[in-house]
């Protein structure tokens, strides 16, 4: 997995398991870390209006809207990475 991308996937889980706990405040605060974390990771990838991403994160503003706190942390922790790991090509390893 790409540094990158394993950094935003630690911020994720953060996120999620503050979730469940209910550590509404503190879930808040890593949840925007993680999505500027995410813009910056999207951005430097050129994927801004990759459609599958975009469905997905629609996904998550809509259970985050409604107040359903574990679907989100379930989507930022098992669902998000999986599918950023199809966009987010592996770093090429010197020989």
């Amino acid at each position: 997995m790409a540094p990158q991308l394993t950094l935003l996937t630690q911020k994720a889980t953060e996120a999620a398991n503050a979730f469940r706990l209910g550590y509404e405040g503190k879930a808040n605060a890593l949840y925007t870390e993680f999505i500027d974390a995410l813009t910056v990771l999207l951005s430097a990838h050129g994927l801004e209006g990759n459609q599958t991403l975009h469905q997905v994160f629609k996904v998550m503003f809509e259970a985050h809207k409604r107040g359903d706190k574990l679907f989100l942390a379930d989507t930022l922790q098992h669902d998000l990475p999986v599918i950023l790991q199809q966009y987010i090509p592996e770093p090429i390893q010197g020989t």
